[in-house]
């Protein structure tokens, strides 16, 4: 675009000169055409790489209120988008890491990641339930009381350490 845009700004100017400089700086653009392609293209495989989970299923308000409501399993929600650097960070240093899956399994907890890259508005929903207007958000809902209700939801902070989601997943949750 820089190069397009000196090309235009050069034309008019001077005789042969400023035509020879525009058509160069033309020359330029087109030649860099190609590789903004490819980089657009690789930015879209990445996205596509990282949608697939490795970890946890897809977030949905269906199957959270399935877990909650159907099953006495833990379910740890994360609300993450992929232009998020913290979420990116988080994801790698705390979560996604053999301490929180050995955690996840020993504890039988359900993972829910929910992918705001596209402000998905069952997702926006989600975030304005617990007052929040972006991402990261983690939230962990204990397993139920002997009596089937729930605990409250504890609501993470955004920077997440490997020991703090443990410990939030193991904490003690009985006392009703």
């Amino acid at each position: 675009l820089v190069a397009l845009t000196f090309a235009f700004w050069a034309w008019p100017r001077g005789a042969w000169l400023g035509k020879l400089v525009a058509i160069i700086s033309f020359g330029a653009a087109l030649y860099g055409l190609p590789v903004v392609a490819k980089k657009m293209d690789e930015g879209a495989r990445y996205y596509q790489q990282t949608k697939n989970l490795t970890l946890g299923e897809e977030f949905s308000s269906a199957t959270l209120d399935y877990y909650l409501t159907k099953t006495d399993r833990p379910v740890f929600v994360e609300m993450t988008a992929a232009w998020c650097i913290t979420c990116k960070l988080n994801h790698a240093s705390s979560i996604d890491i053999d301490a929180t899956r050995d955690t996840f399994a020993a504890n039988d907890v359900a993972f829910l990641v929910g992918d705001w890259t596209n402000q998905d508005s069952g997702i926006t929903q989600y975030l304005h339930s617990f007052g929040r207007n972006g991402v990261p958000l983690y939230v962990f809902y204990p397993a139920p009381y002997e009596d089937g209700a729930r605990p409250d939801p504890v609501i993470l902070p955004q920077l997440l350490t490997p020991s703090l989601v443990e410990n939030t997943i193991t904490a003690d949750y009985m006392e009703h």
